[in-house]
């Protein structure tokens, strides 16, 4: 059973909006649960496909990927996620049964922000994945404030080179002269 609509937790001026995509609707619902609890809206999908559909339709904070499922896997789906420009940011904790060392190298060398094994301890999954999502407003603040700097560099090299070339102009006059 997939839920479309987000399942709303606390009264946050803006919630976090987490993307749960596992094949077991048991996790899913026990996902919907637990990110509701603290305060975060839910969007379920039980395959990869259906969470492209979801990625491309929902601004997100934090997706958690199974790897082993129909359709669109969970390395299939992070790769799409990674391929994407909007999305590349998008912290991701893949949680899986698979936890054995390929799988886990595999999954952080596309670009999995965390990786989890089932079953999951939910007490620590639960602050885990706020730290997950805290890190990557963290990392998005840092980009954009990098951005900001290099934009600053370049006008500032604008600035320079007219100035350079207006305060050149009046020394050629005199020098003719």
């Amino acid at each position: 059973m997939t839920q479309d609509a987000p399942i709303t937790g606390s009264t946050n001026s803006r919630n976090k909006r987490v993307l749960a995509v596992d094949d077991d609707p048991i996790l899913r619902e026990l996902m919907a649960e637990m990110f509701g609890s603290i305060g975060f809206d839910v969007v379920l999908a039980s395959n990869g496909e259906e969470a492209l559909a979801v990625l491309q339709d929902t601004a997100l904070d934090l997706a958690v990927i199974d790897l082993n499922m129909p359709k669109l896997d969970g390395f299939g789906l992070l790769q799409h996620i990674r391929a994407q420009t909007d999305l590349a940011s998008l912290p991701v904790i893949v949680a899986t049964s698979s936890g054995d060392q390929e799988s886990v190298e595999r999954a952080y060398d596309m670009g999995a922000s965390s990786f989890v094994t089932k079953p999951i301890n939910w007490t620590q999954f639960r602050h885990h994945a706020q730290f997950v999502v805290r890190n990557g407003e963290t990392e998005r603040a840092l980009r954009l404030a990098q951005a900001e700097a290099a934009a600053a560099a370049r006008l500032r090299s604008g600035l320079y080179a007219v100035l350079g070339h207006e305060l050149k102009t009046p020394v050629s006059a005199l020098i003719g002269l």
